[in-house]
């Protein structure tokens, strides 16, 4: 058995991010958002992932925002809505 990489005691697992092994009590579970299986990370990737997620979202809606605002305008033009 190899050693957590974080607190040295004995690893049950590997993060399926980066290949740290880890102890039960540094795994965070997370889910793959290709396949969204359930998948094992360290904290250090959990962090990494949950904020890209963030930004990804955020993006997302703001883009949709404004299409949305687009649409709105154009087929206000078209048929009179206001």
């Amino acid at each position: 058995m190899s050693e957590c990489g974080i607190c040295g005691k004995s690893a049950i697992d590997k993060c399926a991010r980066c290949g740290k092994p880890l102890c039960s009590d540094h795994i965070k579970y997370g889910v793959n958002l290709r396949t969204n299986a359930p998948t094992i990370n360290c904290p250090g990737c959990k962090k990494e992932h949950s904020k890209n997620l963030k930004l990804t979202l955020i993006i997302s809606t703001i883009i949709f925002i404004v299409l949305a605002v687009v649409i709105i305008l154009y087929f206000n033009g078209i048929f009179g809505f206001f």
